[in-house]
């Protein structure tokens, strides 16, 4: 038999309790922006301070500070003549988010790539394992769910690899450099001069 959990606001000193609900019971909270439930064993905060940390950026600004730290209020001063208005700790972006992923060294299909033939971690983990996935997803990566569809990627990968590398031996061709190939045992070495 499952009992409803009725939440209401909670006056109290900690600035975590403008943030969420408490139980009737005292055991649990409800965050007030994502409705997530989080349980206050032996009725501690600290959960909920991790969960506004995390999930929502929010720390708490009363919170006392280390005698060497750099005091928040030159902080602020000195930021607020670099720019009129900063804007709150919740609607902040990481610098990442404005440059695209796909065409970096880090993208989705090298990681994969990578994983494949270095580690040696079969096509189908990709699809089966769910902390693989979220993983993934936590790197803002969405990973196909189907095999071939994995294995095309890991294959468009390589072949985009071949012709960089083609395209590097064609510009060293062109400008008059001698170099050799040689092939082992699936690797290919190569070594010049001028």
């Amino acid at each position: 038999m499952s009992s409803i959990v009725k939440y209401s606001s909670f006056a109290s000193n900690s600035f975590v309790w403008e943030h969420f609900l408490k139980s009737e019971d005292g055991l649990s909270a409800k965050c007030k922006r994502c409705k997530t439930v989080i349980k206050t064993t032996a009725r501690s905060t600290k959960g909920l301070h991790v969960h506004l940390k995390a999930k929502h950026q929010i720390e708490d600004l009363n919170k006392k500070v280390p005698e060497n730290a750099v005091s928040s209020s030159s902080v602020s001063t000195n930021l607020s003549m670099l720019s009129p208005e900063l804007p709150s700790p919740s609607k902040r972006t990481k610098i990442t988010h404005h440059f695209p992923i796909q065409n970096s060294e880090n993208s989705m299909e090298e990681r994969v790539a990578r994983m494949t033939a270095k580690d040696g971690l079969p096509l189908s983990v990709f699809v089966t394992s769910e902390d693989l996935r979220e993983l993934f997803k936590a790197k803002g990566f969405l990973l196909p769910r189907s095999s071939t569809t994995i294995r095309m990627m890991v294959m468009n990968y390589g072949m985009t690899l071949r012709m960089k590398v083609v395209n590097e031996l064609s510009q060293l061709k062109e400008t008059g450099h001698r170099f050799s190939l040689t092939l082992t045992s699936g690797h290919l070495q190569v070594t010049g001069g001028i």
